[in-house]
């Protein structure tokens, strides 16, 4: 999974990094890395987290963060377990290609947001 950091939207950015007004969230992120999940179907949002707090350095996510969900919004750590499968879960959320579908060729890309 590449996780990436949703920019707030007052926050400045350059122009040349991404389009000052992106048409999709993946335009408007910073990649922050990649983990790897032991079940493309079956990890949750909270495998994820645990994931991320295993693999990946100290610095590469905020202090405080949520999942985030286009078109859903943040993701709180008490739905993290309850909403299931989260390659299934985001698959019934867009229908947009660029999410990914979980292999190592296209990996399935993960929003956080810093709170």
């Amino acid at each position: 999974c590449k996780i990436l950091q949703k920019i707030p939207i007052n926050q400045d950015f350059s122009v040349k990094s991404i389009r000052p007004h992106p048409s999709w969230l993946m335009d408007a992120s910073i990649n922050l890395g990649f983990i790897t999940l032991p079940s493309r179907k079956k990890s949750t949002f909270a495998d994820a987290r645990e994931a991320m707090a295993t693999d990946l350095d100290e610095d590469c996510l905020p202090n405080k963060w949520k999942f985030y969900v286009p078109k859903l919004g943040p993701v709180s750590t008490k739905q993290e377990h309850k909403l299931g499968p989260m390659l299934e879960f985001l698959f019934h959320t867009t229908r947009d290609k660029r999410l990914g579908d979980g292999t190592s060729h296209n990996p399935l890309k993960i929003v956080v947001m810093e709170i």
